[in-house]
């Protein structure tokens, strides 16, 4: 095996996985649900699912770190941001054993964190979207009704994000119902994490 791609239960993992094997490479795929759309595809050539990196990171790292051992794959290939986030966090642990396709630590945690990313975009000139970072419903149905709908609307928490991707936190939203809703649902997820 040449590479190992996380994410094969999303399409961005299949893509990848697309991807390298045109270039004929041969992938171990790697997922979350037993029925991973990229463990169906003709360029794996192998394939194991993986408990949640959100539920179980422990037991993530050691599937995944089981895999490169059994199988000495070079590289791995995290395709979502919950498997980067868990990688990243354990990157010692692959030391010596293959190499994570993810950025160095504090640049990854730049991009990872939406506050970050946008100081750094306007300290270099980059045109960023009108931005609001509310801390409550008012605040945001004030900035909505300022700038108008749509709005694209989602938690800036790295530690929030990666731990709801099921949950769908990034929604765009056409009205103050939808936002309303939106905030709702943003909330539950962020007391849950926070009690997790």
């Amino acid at each position: 095996m040449d590479v190992l791609v996380t994410g094969a239960d999303q399409r961005q993992g299949l893509a990848v996985i697309r991807a390298l094997g045109r270039k004929g490479l041969e992938i171990f795929a790697t997922g979350q649900e037993r029925n991973s759309v990229g463990f169906f595809s003709r360029y794996t050539k192998e394939l194991c699912q993986y408990p949640s990196p959100f539920a179980d990171k422990n037991g993530f790292v050691d599937t995944i770190l089981q895999v490169v051992k059994k199988h000495r794959i070079p590289v791995v290939f995290p395709t979502v941001e919950s498997t980067v986030i868990a990688l990243d966090e354990f990157r010692e642990e692959f030391e010596g054993l293959t190499r994570l396709a993810i950025a160095p630590r504090e640049p990854l945690h730049i991009a990872l964190d939406k506050k970050q990313t946008l100081t750094l975009a306007k300290e270099l000139g980059v045109p960023i979207p009108r931005t609001c970072f509310a801390n409550s419903l008012e605040e945001a149905l004030a900035f909505a009704e300022g700038i108008g709908y749509p709005v694209v609307m989602k938690i800036a928490s790295p530690d929030i994000i990666h731990k709801s991707d099921a949950g769908g936190v990034k929604v765009g939203v056409k009205n103050d119902d939808e936002l309303r809703a939106a905030v709702d649902r943003m909330t539950r997820v962020a007391l849950d994490t926070a009690t997790a």
